[in-house]
């Protein structure tokens, strides 16, 4: 029969609670005890192995990677390239000082 550690841990937290609450001397280190063996029997127990899930060479996807970088792929992108020059019927010229 296979104790899990939270059952443990929360076995320990019940007993230090007691502890804390306990009016004499004996009776505090009666529940410490407790804790101990409590502990022993935690630390005595063989660790649970997970088998390793396989990890791409970074780890990190091409979604997550376009996330943290900020780009992003809008669905219609308008670029004013050197050749193409915005219309507006506000502006007199093709220089940033033109007004």
């Amino acid at each position: 029969m296979d104790i899990s550690i939270h059952q443990l841990l929360n076995k320990m937290e019940a007993e230090l609670r007691e502890a804390r609450i306990s009016g004499s001397d004996q009776a505090i280190r009666e529940k410490l005890l407790v804790i101990k063996s409590l502990c022993d029997v935690v630390l005595d127990q063989e660790p649970v192995r997970y088998p390793e899930k396989p990890k791409s060479e970074s780890g990190i996807s091409e979604y997550e990677l376009q996330k943290m970088m900020g780009i992003s792929k809008p669905a219609s992108q308008k670029s004013l390239g050197t050749g193409e020059r915005f219309k507006d019927e506000g502006a007199n010229g093709s220089s940033l000082f033109d007004f």
